[in-house]
């Protein structure tokens, strides 16, 4: 996972458009999922929320403020995003379409009006962390994939910065075109997949205040 660097990428690469119906890697409506729930998850983001996971009553208290905060976000962001509660990390997945055009790392306007109300979400619980996980479809190598997801991700990242939250708290990283939410092969799941997703989990504070 890396730390927020600014990032200036020429991405030259269009296709056509894309992509509905799950793949059911995960959940694909709003929800909450135990922590011991995420143990039996097949899922990469499962495992970053259980990575900075705290035991015991710790993951009661983390699960309980964690649950609020998602209650918040979800509100706040209506129907732009998809607001899943994982243990002790809240799940927000720009996945309702519209996000991306294929190949192109600039948000749409109606990603930037999504980023600009997370930004309120996250300026209000300075508290936290956030990992920002840039994805696409699977048109293109895997190779160009990553690095567009990647540069997805820090554009959003950076994005966020500029409309007031610490960088410090902020990191970005890339799945390409892995463990797509979306069959590919349908226009509108390859739209869906297009996306930013951003993991919100407790910071050292939280973290520290909850083992006392």
């Amino acid at each position: 996972m890396k730390k927020l660097t600014t990032i200036i990428l020429s991405t030259a690469v269009a296709v056509s458009m894309v992509a509905c119906t799950s793949t059911n890697n995960v959940v694909d409506y709003d929800g909450v999922l135990s922590t011991g729930e995420l143990k039996q998850l097949n899922y990469p983001l499962a495992d970053t929320v259980l990575k900075y996971s705290m035991e015991g009553m710790k993951d009661w208290e983390l699960t309980s403020e964690m649950d609020y905060l998602g209650e918040k976000i979800s509100k706040n962001l209506a129907d732009e995003a998809t607001v899943l509660q994982m243990g002790q990390g809240v799940l927000v997945s720009f996945d309702r379409g519209d996000m991306y055009k294929s190949g192109q790392y600039r948000m749409t306007n109606e990603m930037e009006n999504a980023a600009r109300d997370l930004a309120f979400s996250l300026k209000n619980n300075p508290e936290t962390y956030a990992v920002f996980f840039g994805r696409t479809d699977a048109i293109g190598s895997a190779d160009f994939n990553d690095k567009l997801g990647y540069v997805r991700a820090a554009v959003v990242a950076n994005y966020m910065t500029k409309l007031g939250v610490d960088k410090d708290r902020l990191f970005v990283q890339s799945y390409g075109e892995k463990y797509p939410d979306f069959f590919n092969y349908y226009p509108e799941g390859r739209d869906r997949n297009r996306r930013v997703d951003v993991l919100i989990i407790p910071g050292n504070q939280m973290r520290t205040e909850s083992a006392r």
